[in-house]
This record gives structure tokens, C-alpha cells and sequence, in this order.
């Protein structure tokens, strides 16, 4: 009842005995699921597809015998709750049958007492239809734009430099001259020597002054590009790993944007590169719930404000590798006006804590230290697979009709993880590669990036897919279904 007193009554109820509860429970749980009408014909199979797997996967009877299950229903009495007036069919049980189950017939109306389920093997909850889509992205990224070969000019030259041991000034320069797949970095430093101020305060101050302001811009190319106004935002989600604040930074970009006060803000942190793919599935979830019409994701970090340098090779070349910037999508229940639709249609996720020391942040000094090792690559790319095939599995899908790929840019050597893993030889990592020669990897922004890119040029309608990796170890990925 508290389904319809939140949604109002339906046109139609399609009722089933519904899914069992777990053995040596006494009743079934009562799922109810709102769908939404159809205006014609066109729209009936794209939104039963997006259903196939919920209930295929979600519900049904996993092949319970038919007198198994009948066993484990009892029948009970109590008064269900009906509005005034209403008009209610009396179902009246047959000799040898039990509530619930088979053999029934409909007489009357009136206002009758009617067999109950007792207590819920689960408890009651309301899904909608799985529908979310992407009206608009922008990204952000600092005016200062610095060649690598800059960057290796003023390392040489620093004091930091000549701290260090000799094989570690031997790998930075086989890096900085090397091909490493990236020719330039947006770095919030100006002048570069600001790298070298590496106290606590000095990096914190870093991350305080850039960080608010790279996720504002990113947001308002965004909400430009989807039409959307910025009153009809009610939630804001950003994520950062790259330093912290308290309050968080949803309060400081909701006041630049000039958010309403109702707005609801959720402060993410602690995911790295792969953060931008659970603030969208977290925006997915309160779109779904109703919670929010209108969502606002954004991903900003300040890499620049976790410098270290040490003799580790991961925390060189970690210092060799990441860029500054920022990426936002707004979100909707509904599609926009634009000249592309990017429906979000399924997602996945694997968490692997045995890989966690491989990748991560560790606190020494009062500093960020990225711990960054040899096998990433071959995770990224393992894990990746392991999560597209699922999603593909369930969507009855193969790899060659994506049409467009998104991913997280990681750095050269997981790139060429990547087409080692999936065959890719046919520019499908273009978009992905352009990001990271021009910024870097810029972490957790790197697939609005991407997506951006993708979207302003030409890459075919169908499906894409989107997906990122990092701290955790973890993989997430999405299905995104674009015409």
C-alpha cells in the first residue's frame, strides 16, 4: 500500500504468486514493480529489454517443483487496506487449494477480509523501471599547460632532483624523453616550481584554491550542454581523492554554481581513478528511487596537490604521469533535446581487496604517497574483461557490436594491457589515448573526457561501453545505449 500511496493507483495490476523466499522460510516475499505506460509501439521493446535481466536474474522460481513449493504457503486472515469507494473482486479459495496458489475465482464487490501473506519473507520494496540518461557533459582542466619536456627541464634543475638516487634520476629521464603516451599535462601550477613547495600546507592550500573551481566549470559546460537549468539540480554528486574538505566540496561548487538551498549533496571520496563509474551508479540509484529528478556527477581532482617524490619508481612515476582536471554529466529520468540520447541500460562492479596493495594512496609525512606497482596493468585489463562479459552476458550481447568505447586512460602500458586483452586494433581506443597525450592521466575526470570526446566526434550510435578501474582494487563498467 505504501507503494501506491507514494505513486498513486495504477491502470493495471499484473499479479504473480511471486518469487520464494529462501528454504525453511514460511512465505514468499511480495515484490511489487511500477512500469511505466507505453505511447506506442516503438517503445515496448526497448523497455521490456531493459527488464529482461531483472527478470531473468532477480525473479522466478529457480525450478522449484510445483507441490514444493505449494507446501510452504499456510493461509492467513487479515483486513487490507482500500480506499473509499473503491471497488474490490473477492477472491474465494477452492476446496484443496491454499491461499496464494492456484484455483481461485473472482465474485463481488465490497469490502472483504482477505487472505494475507503474515510476515514477508523479505521486505516490501518498490522498483522502477532501470532508466537513467546522460543529458549533457562538460570537462575542465587548468589554463596552465605544461610539455614534458618542460616538466623535465625544471626537475633537472631542481634541488629535489639532486636529492634523489642515481637509478631514480636515470628512470625519470627515460620517462620524461621517452614515448610514454603523453606530451603534455594541465598542471594548477604556475609558475612549474610550485611542484617543489611540498609541505603539507602548501599542497592542501593547493587542492582548496583549484579544486572547487575546476568542478564548477566542468558542471556549468555541462548543464549548458543538456539545457537544463541549474534550479531544477536536485542533487549534486562529486568525487575527488586528491585531498579533502570539510565541509566537502559539494558546499563550495553548489554556492559558485548558484544551487537552490534544497539541494542534496553527497561528498565521495577514497575511490581514485575509478570513482566517476559509483557517483554515476549512486546517481543512477536516486533517479530510480525518485529521490531526484535531476542529478549533477562530478568527478574533480588536483594531482598536483599529491606530489611526492621518493626512490620508489611507482612514486616517480606517478609524478611523471598524472594531470589536473575535472568532469561533470548531468543526469535525468528523462532524455533531452539534444541530438544524441545516452540511455545508462545496465552496470557491474568487481571488488578484489587481495589486489589492493597494488594500487593506492598511503599517508606519509602528512602527504598523499601513491603507491603505483608493476602488475596494474595486467589487473585493469584481467578485471575489465571479467566485468564486460558479465554485463554483455545478461544483455545477450557480443563484443563486436559495441560501437563505442569509453575507458579510464590509466597510463601507456595499461592501454597496451587493454588491446592485448580485447583484440583492439581498429582505433577503438582513440578517444581514450587523445586524453591521455593531451592531459595525462587525470584520474577519476578521465571518462567524462572521454565521453565528451566521443560524443563530438562522430563515434557511431549503438552501444557503448564505459569503464574504469583503480583503488580498491576495483572495476566498474557500464552499458550505455546511444542513438
Amino acid at each position: 500500500m505504501s507503494a501506491f500511496r507514494m505513486y498513486g493507483l495504477p491502470d493495471r495490476i499484473l499479479w504473480d504468486k511471486g518469487a520464494l523466499g529462501s528454504a525453511g522460510e514460511e512465505y514468499a516475499g511480495l515484490d511489487v514493480w511500477l512500469l511505466r505506460g507505453w505511447s506506442d509501439c516503438a517503445h515496448v521493446p526497448r523497455d521490456l529489454d531493459s527488464w529482461l535481466p531483472i527478470y531473468s536474474f532477480v525473479h522466478g522460481s529457480a525450478g522449484v517443483p510445483l507441490p514444493a513449493e505449494h507446501a510452504r504457503f499456510r493461509p492467513k486472515r487479515c483486513l487490507l487496506e482500500y480506499a473509499p469507494g473503491a471497488a474490490v473482486r473477492r477472491v474465494m479459495r477452492r476446496a484443496g487449494s491454499v491461499a496464494g496458489g492456484p484455483g481461485f475465482t473472482s465474485t463481488g464487490r465490497g469490502k472483504p477480509e482477505a487472505p494475507a501473506l503474515g510476515k514477508l519473507a523479505r521486505p516490501l520494496h518498490v522498483s522502477s523501471v532501470p532508466q537513467m540518461f546522460i543529458r549533457g557533459v562538460g570537462t575542465a582542466v587548468p589554463a596552465t599547460r605544461y610539455k614534458q619536456s618542460e616538466c623535465w627541464a625544471v626537475l633537472e634543475d631542481s634541488e629535489v632532483f639532486t636529492r634523489l638516487a642515481p637509478r631514480s634520476r636515470a628512470l625519470l629521464r627515460k620517462v620524461f624523453s621517452g614515448q610514454n603516451g603523453i606530451d603534455s599535462r594541465a598542471l594548477a601550477l604556475s609558475p612549474l616550481t610550485e611542484a617543489f613547495d611540498l609541505t603539507p600546507n602548501a599542497l592542501h592550500a593547493r587542492f582548496a584554491n583549484n579544486a572547487p573551481v575546476l568542478a564548477a566549470q566542468a558542471a556549468e559546460r555541462a548543464l549548458k550542454n543538456a539545457n537544463i537549468s541549474r534550479d531544477e539540480i536536485d542533487a549534486v554528486l562529486i568525487s575527488t581523492c586528491t585531498g579533502y574538505l570539510c565541509p566537502g566540496l559539494t558546499s563550495y561548487v553548489s554556492e559558485r554554481l548558484g544551487l537552490r538551498p534544497g539541494v542534496f549533496g553527497l561528498d565521495l571520496v577514497g575511490q581514485g581513478c575509478v570513482a566517476a563509474m559509483p557517483n554515476l551508479r549512486t546517481a543512477e540509484a536516486l533517479i530510480a528511487s525518485r529521490r531526484a529528478r535531476t542529478a549533477l556527477s562530478i568527478c574533480v581532482e588536483v594531482c598536483s596537490a599529491a606530489l611526492y617524490f621518493d626512490d620508489d619508481p611507482g612514486v616517480l612515476i606517478s609524478a611523471c604521469l598524472f594531470g589536473d582536471g575535472a568532469g561533470a554529466a548531468v543526469l535525468s529520468h528523462e532524455r533531452g533535446a539534444t541530438l544524441r540520447t545516452i540511455e545508462w541500460k545496465d552496470s557491474e562492479s568487481l571488488l578484489s581487496p587481495s589486489d589492493r596493495d597494488a594500487l593506492k594512496f598511503e599517508t606519509r609525512d602528512g602527504m598523499l604517497r601513491n603507491i603505483l606497482t608493476t602488475p596494474v596493468p595486467g589487473i585493469a585489463a584481467r578485471h575489465s574483461a571479467e566485468v564486460l562479459e558479465r554485463v554483455l552476458q545478461r544483455h545477450q550481447l557480443k563484443p563486436e557490436q559495441i560501437t563505442g568505447w569509453i575507458w579510464h586512460s590509466g597510463g601507456r602500458d595499461v592501454l597496451t594491457a587493454l588491446r592485448e586483452q580485447f583484440g583492439f586494433h581498429n582505433g577503438e581506443l582513440d578517444h581514450t589515448t587523445a586524453v591521455l597525450r593531451e592531459y595525462g592521466n587525470i584520474s577519476s575526470a578521465c571518462v567524462y573526457h572521454v565521453l565528451e570526446r566521443s560524443l563530438a566526434n562522430g563515434t557511431p550510435p549503438g552501444w557503448w561501453w564505459m569503464s574504469a578501474f583503480g583503488a580498491g582494487f576495483s572495476c566498474h563498467g557500464a552499458l550505455l545505449k546511444v542513438s
